[in-house]
């Protein structure tokens, strides 16, 4: 289980396209009857801790909780405006609650959930096209070239960067998708404590859709 860069950068035309890693993980889905038994307390508290993390935005916490300790990527310092205004409104829209106890199925024990998050696809992948056609316009109104071009013909950095801000803005107004989805965590005992291990739907939720 690992997500090998969550943001790689942004690049393009007119400046940067943000790239998101992928998840990979097989896990198994069984549809055994439910059955509600007395769950251990420990099962019971790593799922809360789970929950906890997610709420919080705490991914270095999701990731101590998960079996394996995985490196989902999810901890790094964006240094990039643009990728890091995506992964605030990416966090901003991260929701995760619990729709009922812990069960058991076919002697596992599990728990489900709702998710709610930020496809990431859905802000960036227009991003560019939006950023060119609003510097175009800005060249269109221009009466001073010297407000547009660096001494070396170049479009000024901070052109760029406004750019790039106002078209996530509209981005995130007009092309974000925000997906609420039935999730199921298992809960294990190895190694003398319990873990979680999310199932694929869950960390399609924790990449922003992009697993």
């Amino acid at each position: 289980m690992k997500i090998a860069k969550f943001f790689a950068g942004i690049f393009g035309a007119i400046g940067t396209v943000l790239l998101v890693g992928s998840i990979g993980l097989c896990l198994v889905s069984l549809n055994a009857p439910v059955q509600m038994v007395e769950t251990p307390a420990g099962a019971v508290k790593c799922s809360e801790t789970l929950a906890s993390a997610i709420s919080q935005k705490d991914f270095a916490a999701v990731e101590g909780c998960i079996y394996g300790q995985p490196d989902l990527g999810m901890g790094q310092t964006l240094e990039d405006t643009v990728a890091l205004e995506v992964w605030n409104l990416f966090e901003n829209n991260l929701m995760f609650s619990y729709q009922g106890e812990c069960y058991t199925k076919d002697a596992g024990i599990y728990r489900d959930a709702t998710v709610t998050y930020l496809e990431l696809a859905s802000v960036t992948e227009n991003l560019q096209t939006r950023a060119h056609a609003l510097l175009t316009q800005k060249v269109e109104a221009a009466t001073d070239m010297a407000q547009l071009y660096g001494e070396g013909g170049e479009f000024r950095e901070e052109l760029v960067a406004q750019v790039l801000r106002e078209a996530l803005d509209q981005a995130s107004r007009e092309d974000a998708r925000v997906v609420t989805e039935l999730v199921t965590l298992e809960l294990v005992h190895r190694d003398g404590q319990w873990w979680a291990v999310p199932d694929a739907a869950l960390l399609t939720a924790l990449s922003g859709g992009l697993a």
